[in-house]
């Protein structure tokens, strides 16, 4: 392993690069903007009008009423610019080709997630508030509930992360792990002593990280030393110096699938912070849950999504997916969010909660940002 003092140098320089290079262009573009609008009295007037139209655009879609004030203000003062940087970060869109292709693989797998008939009227039966959230989750983000399923909740970190080192113990097939944050350390080492020893052993291991969350959290050399395992591992939307809309979506999610049998997921990513065996922001207080059951089968689903999407590799889900029946007969709807998703059942499940609450809401997250919809509705 590369001295401690090596941490992250290659892919430190890489950000730097990528920064810098980012700067010049976009220092270049409003040079010349400004050079144009100055000299072209036309080219000013155009802009005025185009800020003025962006502005009126952004006061009738929907949204947070402060981040629209905070873009308003910035494209009527310098609207060239403005207008620019709105288009480019403020719009959360992607560009509309890759909005396709995810749209085009996620579409392949639909078949994989036909939701057994008679289980929303069942959920309907038993608690009709669940099956509401159930009936608007399916259709807005197209993961059905499952039913024959089992969540363990886990919390902290320090009593997540050894079971689910447990899981991928008893792994036999393969194991999927996709996280925003992998960083090397100490609970990255137990991890990867045990994934290269499962390799070995047949288990096919796969592994997705977002490059933005773990540019500096690996030693130099990290992505070949994997491989070099047996492991397969790709990085979602590598850092460029580009100055598109795609670079500022990056992927969050924390899972994990174990033969098709077990599942997990939760707001832990992989790092000794998330243990507290490394003080970065204080205690680190977080959880995650082990999910047995059917609701495994979105689990499978989503993460042969990503892997075809950022290796433009395709999985077939149903080679990984298992019969593996629990004791529990509970309900479980696992699904996923993103920006090619203009519905946003996330917000829009969290809202349905908080406004249909009747006695007490318990919220529990180290990211609480509470933008003015979940305000108001706290309120």
């Amino acid at each position: 392993m590369a001295s401690p003092h090596k941490r992250g140098f290659r892919k430190q320089k890489r950000f730097a690069i990528t920064v810098a290079l980012l700067a010049i262009e976009i220092a270049l573009f409003v040079l010349f903007t400004l050079r144009l609008s100055s000299n072209i009295l036309w080219v000013y007037t155009a802009a005025q009008a185009v800020s003025v139209l962006t502005a009126i655009y952004i006061v009738n879609r929907k949204g947070n009423p402060n981040y629209k004030i905070m873009w308003i203000l910035f494209i009527l003062l310098v609207p060239c610019i403005g207008v620019l940087t709105f288009l480019l970060w403020g719009g959360g869109r992607v560009f509309p080709y890759i909005k396709r292709r995810m749209e085009r693989i996620t579409a392949s797998y639909a078949d994989v997630l036909a939701e057994c008939p008679d289980l929303r009227e069942q959920i309907a039966r038993e608690d009709p508030f669940s099956a509401r959230q159930a009936t608007y989750l399916a259709e807005n983000s197209g993961f059905p509930a499952a039913g024959n399923s089992a969540c363990e909740f886990l919390a902290p970190g320090e009593a997540f992360f050894p079971r689910l080192l447990e899981e991928i113990e008893r792994a036999e097939r393969y194991i999927f792990l996709e996280y925003f944050i992998l960083a090397e350390g100490t609970l990255w080492d137990e991890l990867f002593a045990l994934l290269e020893r499962k390799a070995k052993a047949g288990v096919s291991v796969r592994i997705i990280f977002d490059d933005f969350g773990s540019i500096n959290r690996q030693y130099r050399g990290f992505v070949k030393r994997v491989r070099a395992a047996g492991i397969e591992i790709s990085a979602f939307n590598p850092l460029r110096p580009s100055v598109d809309i795609f670079m500022n979506n990056r992927n969050h999610r924390k899972i994990a699938v174990i033969d098709g049998k077990v599942a997990a997921t939760g707001g832990l990513n992989i790092g000794d912070e998330y243990v507290n065996r490394q003080t970065v922001h204080g205690y680190w207080m977080d959880c995650g849950a082990l999910i047995t059951g059917d609701a495994v089968r979105s689990f499978v689903v989503m993460f042969c999504i990503m892997w075809e999407f950022t290796t433009r590799k395709h999985l077939d889900a149903r080679d990984f997916l298992a019969d593996a029946p629990v004791a529990d007969d509970g309900y479980l709807l696992p699904y996923c969010d993103g920006p090619t998703n203009d519905r946003n059942p996330a917000e829009g499940l969290y809202m349905q909660i908080l406004n249909t609450a009747q006695r007490y809401v318990y919220i529990a997250s180290p990211y609480l940002i509470l933008d003015n919809n979940i305000i108001n509705a706290l309120t």
